[in-house]
């Protein structure tokens, strides 16, 4: 099953391809005070 995702910039679903073979990481920013969770 593919994963597809949504390019907000592209404004298209495109498919999912991971950098390194069977790894896949997440970065997210916050929370804090002002704003809510970034995630990126």
């Amino acid at each position: 099953m593919a994963l597809k995702l949504y390019n907000t910039l592209s404004r298209n679903k495109e498919l999912f391809k991971t950098i390194k073979k069977g790894f896949v990481g997440i970065y997210t920013c916050g929370p804090n005070k002002i704003t809510m969770q970034i995630i990126i």
